[in-house]
């Protein structure tokens, strides 16, 4: 299993590396937005800060009617 956790952390680490440079969504860019902003904020600006850096990076997130 240790060998298999490695390869797993290093396939992520690749991937994030990889869609860093490249236009392809990328899943840890906003686990990080996500982090941040829940550092910085809460409540409604939180939500709105996650939405907007969300779709910049190319996610699709849903409105809030």
């Amino acid at each position: 299993m240790l060998i298999i956790d490695a390869l797993a952390r290093l396939l992520i680490a690749t991937a994030d590396a990889v869609a860093v440079r490249s236009r392809v969504p990328n899943p840890m860019h906003l686990s990080r937005v996500v982090l941040a902003e829940l550092a910085d904020k809460g409540g409604a600006d939180f939500y709105e800060a996650v939405q907007w850096q969300a779709r910049g990076a190319g996610f699709t997130w849903p409105d809030s009617d």
